[in-house]
């Protein structure tokens, strides 16, 4: 059964698939016999799902008159910049390494932002209302195809129960979406406050273990049928490390194991391969950190040119010519799902041959 077929039998025509000549010449064969059961989709957050309401430095302008502090936009669009950079040098991994905490770090930001065109000390109010305004959809939107994407995952979620359950032939078992991010964990509240409900964080404790951390109130496998669910979280400052370092990849992939596990029971994960593909708008740390991770990266940019299918980009390793593919919609990634084995020489498609493995492409 290929995905045109599911979608259209669920009443979801796929009007937003493009052709793609280079990659749907071949349609796989999709019976559960001879493919991984394990589907593990990843975004990056900031620029893929949800992006600033408007931009950054408006929102800092803004409430900046707001509590008395007058800076022009263009004075705090050059002075943020720097701002952010000192704070990274400094602070690595928002504070993470240094000991001190992502609201201090980012509470620094606002100060260094507005201390080169404001002599008087910056008040504490402001500091606290550009704080909480990042934390929440006061700072942030949905991007156009988030929640449509999240609608079809979910149908396919359904399918894949039934293959599960033996009623239905289809390619993968379960399906887990997880986020990626260098970021600090307001990302989960940015997330729950535009109504996408986070079941799980990714922990990585000082010995390096793996650990599942449940988000929110109540039992988190209640909620593993919604539409408009994340499974879990991994962000750096949890992790310890930033995209691209592989580490980070590694700790996502061994969480969407044990999801698999707490909703489906002890082992589920274990039965047949995984499939694992990144999507963000970040060639370095999305694409070439999920490539050298062992999984196939997709790049996400919304303005992206008409007829644009793939991009050519400088960085060494990444796919066998440069190239790598380009979406502006999220639902076009499910397409892929039929031309998975084309995709291998195309992009460095990874597989996680070994059920027993936590690293990707072994």
């Amino acid at each position: 059964m290929s995905i045109r077929t599911i979608l259209t039998s669920l009443r979801r025509p796929a009007s937003f698939l493009r052709s793609r000549k280079d990659v749907t010449k071949v349609l796989l064969s999709t019976s559960a016999n001879d493919r991984p059961g394990n589907l593990l989709i990843t975004l990056d957050a900031f620029g893929t799902i949800y992006s600033p309401r408007i931009p950054v430095p408006f929102q800092y302008a803004g409430l900046g008159r707001k509590y008395g502090v007058e800076v022009s936009v263009h004075d705090i669009e050059q002075n943020f910049k720097h701002a952010y950079r000192l704070l990274k040098e400094k602070h690595p991994n928002y504070g993470r390494e240094t000991g001190i905490s992502p609201e201090e770090w980012w509470k620094n930001v606002v100060i260094e932002t507005f201390k080169p065109s404001w002599k008087s000390p910056i008040p504490r109010v402001l500091r606290d209302a550009l704080w909480h305004n990042f934390a929440s959809k006061s700072g942030y939107s949905l991007c156009a195809s988030a929640l449509p994407f999240l609608a079809i995952l979910s149908d396919l979620r359904t399918i894949a129960d039934k293959t599960r359950a033996g009623e239905q032939d289809w390619m993968f078992k379960t399906i887990t979406l997880g986020v990626i991010t260098n970021s600090d964990d307001r990302v989960i509240n940015v997330l729950q406050d535009l109504d996408i409900t986070v079941n799980f964080q990714t922990s990585v404790s000082s010995s390096g273990e793996v650990k599942l951390l449940p988000v929110g109130a109540g039992n988190p496998e209640d909620r593993k049928h919604l539409e408009k669910k994340v499974d879990l979280v991994t962000t750096s400052y949890q992790v310890g490390v930033e995209k691209p370092n592989k580490g980070i990849f590694d700790a996502a992939i061994t969480s969407a194991k044990q999801v698999v596990n707490l909703y489906y029971g002890e082992g589920e994960a274990e039965r047949g391969g995984w499939y694992w593909c990144h999507i963000g708008d970040e060639v370095r740390g999305d694409i070439v950190g999920t490539m050298r991770a062992g999984g196939v990266g997709v790049l996400y940019d919304a303005k992206r040119k008409e007829g644009e299918l793939e991009r050519e980009i400088s960085i060494d390793g990444v796919g066998p010519d440069g190239r790598v593919m380009v979406i502006n919609d999220l639902r076009e990634m499910l397409e892929m799902l039929d031309v998975l084995e084309f995709m291998e020489p195309y992009t460095g498609l990874g597989w996680l041959r070994d059920p027993n493995s936590t690293t990707p492409g072994q």
